[in-house]
């Protein structure tokens, strides 16, 4: 039998594409030549390769957002662990859009806009973003919307500048990622016995899964009792509670053990449906 260690699965974020709105907007290649990304790159496959080694899995299966620098990640990724492993493992790569982080919706540059430099508009909006989600429990507000309000003034007029389009909320790549899980319960049995998972996707993505799983051993702990609608404010909870983020780390571990919870993956469905409902 598996222990709960060989449940964790790999969560890999992608390296650094090459900073240039204007002519990538935010789905840009990466930048290979980055040192930063080739010491990155080094540790998640050293640890990958220990982790393999350990379990004896003979399979990698890389489930990768559909944004280019992830999918540029997990070909590097399998590329040195060919290096190292040679024909002793095979590669398996899927792409799934439900990993994909928060749509920024389409900016408006500055005229003297230079390649590298740091965009207020983006910079001011994650802010607005986050106090909305977070302070005013918003899930439908929208990233870069300046939000008119019924008397027709703008809550947020500083930002009517800097967007010609709103992206996401957050509710939507919560669902997103929600359903991603629920589809990954139903999959992990036929995959785990001989493979080994990989997940490479964005921050906000490994903040979402790290968290459910936090909040997920909280709930089959008793530590708490959640209603329908609470679950994406408990994972922000314990966001501020142990910092889920990656924080420059090339790699984290999740625990999928509690994929196969019957009450778990029911709550979370439940929670799927309420909203979708909202």
């Amino acid at each position: 039998m598996e222990s709960r260690s060989d449940k964790k699965i790999i969560f890999a974020g992608h390296l650094e594409e090459y900073d240039d709105l204007e002519k990538w907007k935010r789905d840009a290649p990466l930048d290979i030549e980055n040192p930063d990304n080739q010491e990155a790159l080094i540790k998640i496959v050293n640890a990958l390769v220990e982790k393999i080694k350990t379990n004896g899995k003979k399979a990698v299966l890389f489930i990768s957002s559909s944004k280019l620098r992830s999918k540029q990640t997990s070909k590097l990724i399998a590329k040195e662990l060919k290096n190292k492993l040679g024909n002793d493992i095979k590669i398996i790569f899927n792409i799934e859009g439900n990993l994909d982080g928060n749509d920024q919706g389409e900016f408006i540059l500055p005229d003297e806009y230079v390649v590298g430099q740091v965009f207020e508009g983006l910079k001011l909006a994650g802010k607005i973003y986050l106090s909305e989600f977070s302070i005013n429990k918003n899930l439908d507000y929208r990233f870069g919307d300046p939000f008119l309000l019924e008397n027709g003034d703008y809550k947020y007029p500083e930002l009517v500048s800097f967007f010609n389009k709103s992206g996401e909320s957050y509710k939507e790549p919560l669902l997103r990622m929600f359903n991603s899980v629920l589809d990954m319960s139903n999959k992990t049995e036929k995959f785990e016995k001989n493979t080994e998972i990989v997940i490479v996707a964005h921050g906000l993505t490994y903040h979402v899964l790290k968290g459910l799983t936090i909040v997920a051993d909280n709930i089959l702990n008793k530590n708490y009792i959640i209603q329908k609608g609470e679950l994406p404010f408990k994972i922000w909870e314990e966001y501020l509670k142990t910092g889920i983020e990656l924080k420059g780390e090339a790699y984290g571990f999740i625990d999928i053990s509690n994929l196969e919870n019957p009450e778990l993956i029911k709550m979370l469905q439940e929670e799927v449906q309420y909203l979708n409902n909202k």
